[in-house]
């Protein structure tokens, strides 16, 4: 008997994703607004977006290696999305651009470790 293509752990995996991802959208709707009011540039937010954006890649190059060659995925998974929830909720402590900036960098960094990992376990729930 093959396996059922919609089981617990796409289900799961899609509702995290889900609401990881709509997290993120409210937070990056307000940022421009938010670093305008404690003082920050135009300029800075592409700064703080193009650091992130790196990270987030390097990250996905050295998990996606790392989850395959150790075979721990779920717990990769699971302190990815810890960082992304972390980073984002330190941006309501945030008073200066640096703190906006450090609390991105582990955002990005917990998605970055988290996408590779959490493909590998979808293609595996599914035939």
């Amino acid at each position: 008997m093959s396996k059922k293509w919609l089981n617990k752990n796409l289900v799961g995996m899609g509702a995290a994703s889900f609401f990881s991802d709509f997290c993120h959208e409210m937070a990056t709707a307000i940022l421009p607004a938010f670093l305008a009011s404690i003082g920050a540039s135009a300029a800075l937010l592409g700064t703080i977006e193009g650091f992130a954006d790196a990270v987030s890649s390097f990250a996905k190059l050295g998990a996606g290696y790392y989850s395959d060659k150790k075979g721990i995925r779920k717990a990769i998974a699971v302190l990815g999305y810890f960082l992304t929830a972390a980073g984002k909720a330190s941006f309501a402590l945030a008073v200066v651009w640096p703190q906006v900036l450090l609390g991105r960098i582990i955002s990005w960094f917990g998605r970055g470790i988290r996408g590779p990992v959490r493909d590998a376990m979808l293609s595996a729930s599914v035939e």
